[in-house]
């Protein structure tokens, strides 16, 4: 009729155990004869389960984390611990102003009195809920959020404070069919996690399954949306986290890095995901490794479990506090799992002993031949890792040589090597969150071993408070703020790794731009960048090896994968950038971006770098021959001192030799210096250029920042054509890219122009076509000041190819095509930039030359220029149009029904997910029309096509069978 306490048995009865919870039904016969009285016991059913009633301990910390994150004003919980020892648990609360009539929300009798009786109560525990994702329901004609026996009180002091939470989340559906006593009460303690309640798309009622929600008239109805999200966990999320989990490992194994500090259980529990389902996780995962990590974890939590179950039977047995009795117990579980005996042999072959009680817990947990009684299970585990995790999770302290001898023949646990037992305590997060607040604040203050010290203390915290709250925004935050800052005293690219990654995890859970984490993150970033770029000059330090380091996956961090679920989308992050840097400058510039998306006020930092480097670089002297013989005149005269010691010392052939010698190590020593200052002035230029990008991106109408980058081109362009002298094909590439920005700052740059002029003297036939594009632009618009004869050239001109030049205005392009009339191959991928007008005047002046077209990546083409100008071209062999993503459907029809019948290749490849794609109707009349010459097609990612195209082009694009064979066999074409 009710659910009671166990303390309201007949007096005198012995309590037993932790499970101070039960239930007694009280009934009688139909004739009204008396029944005898039936416990049931809250944990267990039929028979007590202190392991179970340690869950319902567990989730009771677990509720009152969730109600404290809340952070409603007007709300206050109770501190409170939880204390292990010798396989018993305590709740350890404190005491609060309140009694048996201070509740106004829930019942305090098992349901026999339900309040629901102040409006500000009613409101605020509305507003948990809605942060919670719980459903409000009716518990007799009260609507309640939460469980119906939580409790709410008005304090004698004033306050509202929530008690009881064990049961604030709601629980898993029970399985279909007929349950045991035992099975009936698993919805007391086996609950979602909290992380998975949140992210799940509907409200859930935390007293589904229970006789409190018997009174709400979509009773059905919320059971089912419970049964539906556990089917979620089960079946959508387990298996898309261990594809996840697969993809990490992948990146772990493919970058080299240790897998040692990878934390299962928090990486779990940040996905929702219980540790009871960790058996259908290995069973989901393909990598052998994870297999073996979650195999480890599994035993060491069934060790643990059979360890406190064997501490509590000598507990209940022998009533002592002497240590001595349990250390015996727990020998023998030891000795069982890890001695080198035959015992030990037969407990982890036998499938009616270690693997049943496997099994039992984690269901699916084997796989393979792993069941059989002829497979050793100790080969799919590391004993040394299961003996250190079973000792972090359990009160069991072993001598320091265990983990030594373990692996020895004949190695059997003694008394001695069981130092003792000690109580484990469990605290609210805010313990550990704020203690190591307190330690990160200590460090700074101090130096050397001290500093270092503190600093793994605090981390040390900072671990512990995530494993009660994995996604614990603050936390991310504050040790991120710990590893920044050791960062910026140590100068480590690790640590301003491992601090980025920290907070990504904070704006991760909390995407709310109030939060404090997207200043830091850009300030961190700034500040990286700013170090690289001082690492990036100096001549001595391998670029590739810094690359590396910089962007390696962190050792010490667990594999991240998403935690966004299948039921609910990720939140919107400022994230880094999905393709890896190909150099330091490029993972920079990522850098830059972000901190800018960040935080838009650190443009005013960029800028103040941008104009120190650029100084810099103005400071260092131009290269010449005659400063370069003067800096050498030292070592050229020491040198000759040397010749002139060794001319006395020995005879005219060995003087000879020493003096070429000599001679060869002065030109290495020159050539050096000059590399050196060569890649320092290449060094300084990109760290400019890259500072002023990001700010004209983000305010393209700075002016300091267009003066500074045209001064900048300029001078940059001067000390390129003076090196050009060399012959060098990378320096000619340089003062191509060059060319281009100055193009983009033609207006500000006339300046340029005069030097422009003596590079065709410098580079000759050497000059690449963005080059000559540059260069024919400026002697058509500005002759007076260019002087270049390059007429001759661009009339003759048969091919061109401008791949990735968007920076080359259309102006630039139009003036050259205007007399390009002979061109043949044209090539224009990723120049987005291209307008109407300039495509327009190509296939104009083109007309009867033009074969070859590459417009691939030109985002801005119009459907115009494809039907009026491209369809057009009479001698049209090769056409790319790949991701123009402005065409439309119509748009391609137009052109299959009007272009060149001589077409032989074409490329048509979508970007994935365009909504303008080609359709059949385009594909048929394309086949029709070009069938006969038709060789090569891209339809990559063409989602709208089926297979009348298909059959479209199988009919059209084959040859006549031919007359000399004797088969009747059409031979395809395309």
């Amino acid at each position: 009729q009710g659910e009671r306490q166990q303390g309201e048995r007949q007096q005198g009865e012995r309590q037993q155990g932790a499970h101070q919870h039960g239930e007694r039904q009280h009934g009688a016969h139909q004739q009204g004869a008396h029944q005898h009285p039936a416990v049931v016991w809250m944990c267990g059913g039929d028979r007590p389960s202190d392991e179970d009633a340690m869950k319902v301990a567990g989730n009771e910390l677990r509720g009152l984390i969730g109600v404290f994150k809340c952070a409603l004003p007007g709300i206050a919980v109770p501190m409170m611990a939880l204390i292990d020892y010798l396989g018993f648990r305590l709740i350890a609360i404190a005491l609060l102003p309140i009694d048996r009539d201070t509740i106004v929300y829930g019942s305090s009798d098992g349901g026999q009195h339900v309040h629901a009786d102040d409006p500000e109560m009613n409101a605020k525990m509305k507003a948990i809920g809605d942060q919670l994702n719980l459903r409000g329901h009716i518990v007799t004609d009260k609507l309640i959020y939460g469980p119906g026996d939580i409790e709410g009180h008005l304090g004698r002091d004033g306050r509202y404070y929530v008690l009881d939470y064990s049961r604030l989340f709601p629980a898993e559906a029970p399985s279909k069919g007929t349950l045991s006593a035992y099975q009936k009460r698993a919805r007391f303690y086996r609950l979602l996690r909290p992380e998975f309640v949140r992210r799940y798309p509907l409200p859930l009622s935390s007293d589904a399954f229970t006789n409190f929600q018997r009174w709400d008239p979509d009773d059905r109805e919320l059971n089912t949306h419970v049964r539906q999200a556990t089917e979620s966990l089960l079946y959508r999320v387990i298996p898309a986290f261990a594809r996840r989990l697969d993809l990490a490992m992948h990146k772990y194994h493919t970058a080299n890095t240790s897998t040692n500090e990878f934390r299962l259980t928090e990486t779990a529990h940040r996905e929702g995901i219980p540790l009871r389902h960790l058996g259908r996780l290995r069973r989901r995962v393909e990598s052998p490794i994870l297999k073996r990590i979650i195999l480890c974890e599994l035993v060491a939590r069934l060790l643990k479990c059979l360890i406190h179950r064997t501490l509590r039977a000598q507990m209940k047995l022998t009533h002592r506090p002497s240590q001595q009795h349990y250390r015996r117990g727990v020998l023998g579980e030891l000795n069982r799992f890890f001695s080198r005996t035959d015992v030990a042999l037969r407990f982890w072959t036998d499938p009616a002993l270690l693997k049943r009680e496997l099994t039992t817990k984690f269901a699916y947990c084997l796989c393979d031949e792993e069941p059989l009684s002829t497979f050793d299970l100790r080969t799919r585990v590391d004993l040394d890792k299961v003996l250190v995790r079973m000792m972090e999770m359990t009160t069991v302290t072993l001598a320091p040589r265990v983990l030594e001898e373990l692996f020895n023949d004949g190695f059997e646990f003694v008394e001695a090597d069981v130092l003792g037992f000690e109580c484990k305590v469990k605290h609210m997060n805010i313990v550990a969150l704020s203690t190591a607040i307190v330690w990160r604040l200590q460090a700074q203050l101090r130096h050397g071993n001290e500093y270092r010290r503190l600093f793994d203390l605090a981390e040390r915290q900072f671990k512990s408070s995530l494993a009660s709250i994995p996604n614990c925004p603050t936390t991310f935050f504050e040790w991120g703020r710990l590893l920044h800052a050791d960062a910026l005293r140590t100068q480590s690219l690790v640590s301003f790794r491992r601090a980025r990654l920290k907070y990504h995890s904070s704006i991760l859970h909390n995407p709310a731009r109030t939060n404090k984490a997207y200043y830091y993150i850009s300030k961190l970033l700034f500040e990286q960048g700013s170090l690289l770029l001082t690492r990036i000059r100096d001549p001595t330090v391998d670029q590739r090896a810094l690359l590396a380091t910089v962007s390696a996956v962190p050792t010490t961090e667990a594999p991240s994968p998403s935690p966004s679920s299948p039921s609910s989308p990720s939140p919107s992050t400022t994230t880094a950038t999905a393709h890896p840097a190909t150099d330091l400058f490029e993972f920079v510039h990522s850098n830059f971006r972000e901190a800018v998306q960040c935080h838009p006020g650190l443009v005013v930092w960029i800028l103040s770098l941008a104009k120190d480097l650029s100084m810099k670089l103005a400071n260092i002297p131009e290269h010449s021959d005659q400063e370069d013989r003067e800096s050498n005149r030292e070592l050229l005269d020491s040198a000759a001192e040397a010749d002139q010691k060794q001319k006395q010392q020995k005879q005219d052939q060995q003087l000879d030799v020493l003096t070429s010698a000599s001679l060869t190590r002065l030109d290495q020593l020159e050539t050096t210096r000059r590399a050196q200052q060569s890649r320092r002035e290449d060094a300084l230029f990109r760290s400019v250029d890259i500072c002023l990008n990001v700010v004209l991106t983000v305010e393209p109408d700075n002016d300091q920042a267009r003066q500074l980058c045209g001064h900048l081109l300029l001078e940059w362009g001067s000390r390129l054509i003076q090196r050009l002298n060399l012959r060098n094909h990378a320096v000619i590439n340089e003062f191509e890219r060059t060319c281009i920005r100055v193009g983009q700052l033609y207006a500000r740059s006339m300046e340029m122009v005069p030097s422009l002029a003596k590079v065709i003297a410098n580079i000759g036939a050497n000059a690449t076509d963005h080059i000559f594009v540059i260069l024919y632009s400026v002697n058509q618009l500005h002759p007076t000041g260019a002087g270049l004869d390059l007429r001759e050239r661009a009339e003759t001109l048969t091919t061109l190819d401008l791949s990735h030049a968007c920076g080359v205005p259309n102006r630039m392009l139009a003036a050259l095509f205007a007399c390009a009339a002979h061109l043949c191959e044209v090539r224009l991928p990723h120049c987005w930039q291209l307008s109407a007008e300039v495509i327009a005047l190509l296939c104009r002046v083109a007309n009867r030359t033009l074969r070859c077209l590459d417009l691939s990546h030109c985002h801005r083409l119009s459907p115009r220029s494809l039907v009026h100008h491209i369809a057009q071209l009479p001698a049209l062999r090769r056409l790319s149009l790949r991701h123009c993503e402005l065409l439309t459907p119509h748009a391609y029809l137009e052109f299959a029904l009007s272009c060149s019948p001589l077409l032989a290749e074409l490329d048509l490849e979508c970007s994935l997910g365009c909504p303008r794609q080609v359709h059949d109707d385009a594909l048929c009349a394309l086949a029709r029309r070009c069938g006969r010459s038709l060789r090569r097609l891209n339809l990559n990612h063409c989602m709208l096509l089926t297979d009348q195209s298909l059959l479209a082009l199988a009919k059209h694009c084959c040859c006549s069978p031919s007359s000399s064979s004797s088969s009747s066999r059409r031979r395809p074409s395309l």
